[in-house]
């Protein structure tokens, strides 16, 4: 029986294991590499995606280092990066880690991330558990913490979005902080108004002390309802001043909009890092720094504090949103940020340098953003930095960023993916083997089940690919924008043009792509008035030749699936004349002898609400016998009866992928929302229909979307993912998306 791929996305069966294998590398490394799954997960990606947070110690003599990333997997090293292993994590967590921290040449240390939890671990790192409840926000929601820090003796104090809590027993109960707007003095029995938690976003958090007697801080957006807008701020606590109730207490000592000298550029509008310098034990003069900004491009600052964080004075404007820093005691201070950017404080002259990390890429699909963001930074001895980020970035310097070295597990040495990718094809009969497409007309490939890459064609900035498909183990096509056409007849090594339909092919979007054998191809889309696009080859995908369209007036065409040389079904959507898509369905029956091209509508009535649809896979030796499977809006679910088609609405999010095994059971990927998913920042969302027909929900843990699937067999396929899903990615060139791919083992 033979199954056939298809469209810009593609889809999978039946779901156990998702494992993410890389942000992925540019250039081919000669090594041994073999991607285990964490066996905790039943859902876990392993490799891509942002990796948020990171944390070193070598007070003990050997550098150790972990990290916080996507899917909440945490990695750590015990020999300085040279080798990692993969943490075990409670089987409910699968949400981002966005701090990690242990306590100074100690195996106890404590993380956080989305989701409300705290994690605990005893062993350095090698198991975490679950610390006590789990926490909710001010809106009664599971908290996206930010920070966690623990001063002994079950104290353990957490922050985020309107999130500000602490336990003193062992995480059993978690009490709100009390944040004021200034210092509660209570002159003539008077307190300073209280900010709620719910106008409060806090960040990374940072003490000196011990449970017994400490300060701290931390820095926050203040959504100020009297002003209308947001403001930076750094909150402080003493917890020996009787006005703090013990460290339950804390107020503004820093506002941003306010704090720097007049006429001084930014703002620091999210202060993602409060860090004392590392070591601190004085309570009355330790240094710290706050970092933060808007996001992204946009000027931003840097303040200081000599006495312990009551005080704090403007140090420097930066090009771009710094997100994170750290400094040993009395040595160079460094703050990590957007674009790879980075700057170190000199300790003797207080200047501040700006630098850039080195990166391998040989071309920019958007200018200027060559580099993904730095978003962690941990320092060791005097001179030694480590930065996490953006494409599961790892790196490691001696000497205070004179020189950087990768530290990915898989990736030594090379730059990564820092534009979207779109689909993927891997082939059956060598389920290692595979390529994928995205921005720039990039293909990349791999033969070693994504270990390493190659890339395949590279145009710099040329149109980007939607679809890919093989048709046998050697013969692929790969389609896209601007009537993109390229072919490969050597299993993805190497890839040609086609000749692109005419007239106008600058004018032709194709989304999806059908190959059928060793030779024939279908692909469709549409132009940019919006009229259907189909197109044929049966030479190899050398030439292309347009082909009646099932429809004229306004028809988008997604994606397509053809059985074998003669059937296949395709879907789209077209404009109902109020402005709203609705999702169309045809059958395609194809005579080769006198080049006819039949269409038949099956599209089936549909229950009220959106109704695009947007991919189309099936299975089989004919359509009549086939399995079949359409996805779209709204948890719009299509299933083939042998000649149309019935629907049904599975679930309330949007489904933008489809795949069907020999087996005849069904993977569906879409974007979800956070009302749908309110306890997970995993944005992947997954339907299984098994051979007897029962559908189930399956939760793909991770921060992208799913938007592109291979199947290889029953039980191993391949996923892409990227941000934004099919409202942003899928139709139009966004900014730089830290993409992922990700692989489904089924035992």
């Amino acid at each position: 029986m033979e199954q056939r791929r298809n469209s810009m996305f593609a889809g999978v069966r039946s779901l156990i294991v998702w494992t993410a294998l890389s942000s992925l590398a540019l250039t081919t490394h000669a090594q041994n590499c073999t991607i285990q799954a964490p066996n905790d997960h039943e859902l876990h990606p392993v490799w891509g995606g942002e990796t948020w947070a990171t944390f070193s110690d070598s007070s003990g003599g050997s550098l150790r280092i972990w990290t916080g990333e996507d899917g909440g997997r945490i990695r750590f090293s015990t020999d300085g990066g040279l080798s990692w292993k993969f943490a075990a994590t409670p089987a409910d967590h699968t949400h981002s880690i966005f701090d990690i921290w242990f306590f100074p040449n100690s195996d106890h240390g404590f993380a956080t991330g989305r989701g409300g939890r705290v994690l605990e671990t005893t062993n350095g790192g090698q198991s975490w558990t679950n610390y006590g409840a789990r926490i909710l926000d001010a809106a009664g929601d599971p908290a996206t913490l930010w920070g966690v820090r623990s001063l002994g003796d079950g104290i353990v104090f957490a922050s985020g979005l309107w999130s500000f809590y602490y336990t003193d027993d062992y995480g059993q109960t978690w009490n709100p902080i009390t944040v004021y707007e200034s210092r509660p003095l209570g002159m003539g029995g008077m307190l300073p108004s209280t900010i709620p938690l719910t106008n409060l976003e806090l960040f990374r958090l940072d003490f000196v002390g011990t449970s017994s007697s400490f300060v701290g801080c931390v820095g926050g957006e203040w959504e100020d309802p009297s002003s209308n807008s947001g403001r930076g701020v750094v909150l402080f606590t003493d917890s020996s001043l009787p006005e703090s109730s013990g460290g339950h207490k804390w107020w503004v000592v820093l506002d941003d909009s306010v704090g720097a000298p007049p006429g001084t550029g930014g703002e620091m509008l999210k202060p993602w890092s409060v860090r004392y310098e590392r070591g601190s034990t004085n309570l009355a003069s330790s240094v710290a720094y706050v970092c933060g900004g808007p996001g992204g491009n946009e000027l931003s600052r840097i303040y200081r504090t000599a006495d312990s964080g009551r005080t704090w004075n403007f140090e420097t404007v930066v090009a771009v949103t710094p997100y994170d820093t750290a400094s040993p005691i009395g040595g160079t201070a460094v703050v990590v940020g957007y674009s790879g950017d980075y700057w170190l404080r000199d300790p003797l002259t207080g200047d501040w340098t700006a630098s850039t990390m080195p990166s391998n890429s040989t071309w920019e699909p958007t200018p200027g953003l060559s580099r993904g963001a730095l978003l962690g930074v941990s320092t060791f001895g005097t001179q030694g930095l480590i930065t996490t980020g953006d494409f599961g970035s790892q790196r490691i310097s001696y000497d205070l960023g004179a020189t950087w070295t990768s530290m990915s597990p898989f990736y030594p040495n090379s730059d990564e993916v820092e534009q979207r990718l779109y689909d993927c094809a891997f082939q059956p009969s060598s389920p290692l083997t595979g390529c994928l497409v995205g921005q720039g007309g990039r293909i990349m490939c791999t033969t070693d089940g994504g270990c390493t890459f190659q890339d395949a064609v590279t145009w710099g900035s040329g149109p980007t690919l939607r679809g890919i498909d093989f048709g046998d183990a050697n013969f692929g096509v790969a389609v896209g924008d601007k009537a993109s056409m390229l072919y490969t007849g050597d299993g993805g090594q190497s890839w040609s043009f086609g000749v692109r339909p005419k007239p106008q092919p600058n004018k032709m979007r194709f989304r999806g792509v059908s190959a059928v054998g060793s030779t024939e191809a279908w692909a469709v889309g549409y132009r940019t008035d919006n009229t259907a696009l189909v197109a044929y080859s049966n030479d190899g995908g050398a030439t292309w030749s347009l082909k009646t369209p099932p429809a004229t007036g306004d028809l988008r065409l997604e994606a397509v699936a053809f059985i074998d040389s003669t059937s296949g079904l395709v879907v789209g959507h077209s404009d109902n004349g109020t402005g709203n898509r609705v999702g169309r369905a045809f059958e395609a029956t194809y005579d080769s002898q006198t080049d006819t091209l039949t269409w038949t509508e099956v599209t089936p009535t549909f229950s009220p609400g959106p109704s695009r649809l947007l991919d189309v896979a099936a299975s089989g030796t004919s359509l009549a016998t086939a399995t079949a499977c359409a996805v779209g809006d709204g948890g719009l679910v299509l299933e083939w009866t042998g000649s149309t088609f019935t629907s049904s609405r599975k679930t309330v999010v949007d489904l933008s992928a489809v795949d069907v095994s020999p087996s005849g059971s069904v993977i569906l990927v879409g974007s979800t929302y956070d009302n749908d998913l309110s306890t997970a920042d995993s944005k992947g969302y997954m339907l299984r229909r098994d051979s007897s027909g029962v559908w189930s929900q399956i939760r793909v843990h991770t921060g992208k979307d799913p938007v592109g699937i291979s199947l290889t067999s029953d039980t191993r396929g391949y996923v892409v993912g990227q941000p934004d899903g099919m409202t942003t990615a899928s139709f139009i060139n966004g900014n730089l998306a830290s993409s992922i791919l990700l692989r489904y083992i089924a035992n």
